[in-house]
């Protein structure tokens, strides 16, 4: 009798831990997930980039160089190389608390950079919508630098428009749409060509910038006047630098078709004899201006 009493008392004692551990098991399962979600509601993002170097060169400064710390890519313009830096909160969110731009003026690179705080621009421009992404694209248009917003209305998710901020000036207006403000063609690519295949040679990935990639296969020697006349540049692309080219009038395919020339032509020539060469036949045509590559082009390759 003695030994039923203390082995049924031993179960109240096992069955009451077991109680309490089931409930504090089901507060557990119960509150983590809302924490967790509380956190990744609330959890801050600040997305910024530290510029390390800008510079213009080649014919009429056409180009840009630049080198960040990290691999975020900034809107080279006409006349402004925007960097932006962006608070977010919430791991998912895509719309920026506070939204800044770094306006460098690349033709007075020696000024320090202006600040716009587009969060409250977009609050005098229209108070009912707010920022949807942290910034769409960059375009140039009559010789003025706009980068794109997007908007979303405040009480309605699904009213959304596109503005394009004004760098110089800090006004806002409404954004030309993609078609008519940005240019499909890839500057620094001249596909089927011999001077595309020797920039590849030299690790260099010719497309909308002029990136750099150091692989196995890239040729050690220096035996092309842009390593010669720009041995800084060359040393330091590795990573997260580039060269662009400047949006509007400085855009000029032919005058990027002359420069490419030169830059991958061998030390001691001025420039490069280009020729394209036919993906089906081989046969080599010799091409001595960009209009001459875009006739070829579209009879061979299109």
């Amino acid at each position: 009798m003695k030994y039923l009493k203390t082995l049924s008392f031993r179960t109240k004692v096992f069955v009451g831990l077991l109680l309490v551990s089931l409930v504090g098991y089901g507060v557990y399962s119960y509150t983590w997930p809302i924490y967790v979600q509380w956190q990744e509601d609330h959890e801050v993002l600040v997305v910024k980039t530290e510029v390390e170097r800008i510079e213009t060169f080649g014919s009429q400064n056409r180009y840009v160089y630049y080198k960040t710390r990290d691999s975020v890519t900034p809107d080279v313009l006409s006349n402004h190389y925007v960097m932006k830096t962006a608070k977010l909160v919430g791991r998912e969110s895509n719309q920026p608390v506070e939204l800044s731009f770094d306006v460098y003026d690349l033709n007075h690179l020696d000024n320090p950079p202006k600040t716009i705080d587009v969060v409250k621009l977009v609050q005098s421009y229209d108070e009912s919508y707010k920022l949807d992404f942290q910034a769409r694209r960059g375009y140039t248009d009559g010789g003025k630098d706009y980068i794109v917003l997007s908007l979303v209305n405040k009480e309605n998710k699904e009213d959304k428009k596109e503005v394009a901020l004004d760098v110089a000036s800090e006004q806002i207006v409404p954004a030309l749409p993609t078609d008519k403000a940005e240019s499909k063609r890839t500057p620094f690519s001249f596909d089927y060509t011999n001077l595309d295949k020797i920039a590849t040679e030299y690790g260099f990935i010719p497309t909308y910038d002029l990136a750099y990639s150091n692989d196995s296969k890239v040729r050690e020697d220096a035996d092309i006047n842009f390593i010669v006349d720009y041995p800084e540049y060359y040393k330091a692309m590795e990573g997260a630098a580039n060269i662009v080219v400047r949006k509007g009038a400085y855009s000029d395919p032919e005058a990027i078709f002359q420069d490419m020339r030169h830059w991958f032509a061998p030390v001691g020539q001025d420039k490069l004899d280009v020729v394209g060469i036919d993906p089906k036949t081989k046969e080599e045509t010799p091409l001595n201006s960009y209009q001459e590559y875009q006739e070829w082009y579209e009879k061979h390759i299109k």
